[in-house]
């Protein structure tokens, strides 16, 4: 499986559960299967921050990837196949 390359700045928001994220009315994308937490993060594209989201499906996981992207004053670096899709990530830094 390919991996992709991804720079992160800071997480927004989040971890949400997915319960929470089920009981908004107003919540307009797919919950991937599986998933139940929710972390949004600040990531560079092409020169430019987007917002993206970042699924696991262990609570212990979403906060331990916060704390890890939180605890760094520069962006983090992680590998990962899609960031759509759930994943154990691997961190580097820079």
């Amino acid at each position: 499986m390919k991996t992709e390359r991804v720079k992160i700045w800071a997480v927004i928001e989040g971890p949400y559960d997915v319960n929470f994220l089920m009981s908004e009315d107003n919540y307009p994308f797919d919950i991937p299967e599986d998933c139940k937490y929710l972390v949004i993060c600040k990531v560079e594209k092409k020169k430019k921050l987007i917002d993206k989201e970042f699924w696991f499906e262990r609570k212990e996981d979403a906060y331990r990837f916060k704390s890890h992207v939180d605890s760094k004053m520069e962006a983090t670096i992680i590998h990962a196949p899609s960031l759509e899709e759930p994943t154990d990530v691997e961190c580097e830094d820079e």
